[in-house]
């Protein structure tokens, strides 16, 4: 097992240490030596290097990513833009090696939640005081942890993401 301290978590799960990467870009007016905190995903990518060479055109209905050129222009001060504004992984899977359950994630803001699919539980924490997501807050803010519940669920109707099934032959 490896340790991703003080993020949770591995690969293989919804956890920041298993989502958490770092992201290093240079280029033609990329501000060097920059650091920005502003998440961004694999999804991100294709719309960011189409803005960087130039093509303008519409992107294809449904793209999930946004460009963060801006990010890399501006000094790390920028935003990304897409169409939503939560971030979503899912994880409809077994990973018994590494002790992971089907759950899925999702972030607005500094805001989190994680669904565990064979419990129903959620946790909800706030990532600019909790970055080891260690301090469940969704009793505290059942209002919050709704609203992004409700907000994953409809994500993953929209786009009929797979979900965990038995397998009546696993010993």
């Amino acid at each position: 097992m490896t340790s991703n301290r003080p993020l949770a978590g591995q690969k293989a799960s919804t956890w920041e240490g298993g989502i958490r990467v770092p992201l290093i870009v240079t280029g033609p007016g990329v501000t060097p030596g920059i650091t920005s905190r502003v998440p961004v995903t694999g999804l991100d990518l294709y719309p960011t290097i189409r803005e960087m060479v130039e093509i303008f055109q519409p992107l294809p209905p449904g793209l999930e990513g946004g460009s963060f050129a801006g990010l890399l222009y501006e000094g790390g001060k920028g935003e990304v833009r897409r169409w939503r504004k939560d971030l979503v992984w899912h994880f409809p899977h077994y990973q018994v090696d590494k002790g992971n359950a089907p759950m899925s994630s999702v972030r607005l803001g500094d805001w989190k939640l994680t669904k565990f699919y064979e419990t129903g539980e959620v946790k909800l924490f706030n990532l600019m005081d909790d970055i080891g997501e260690e301090i469940d807050l969704s009793k505290k803010n059942p209002d919050k942890a709704k609203e992004l519940e409700e907000l994953l669920t409809a994500h993953l109707k929209a786009i009929d993401a797979p979900m965990a099934t038995p397998n009546p032959d696993y010993k």
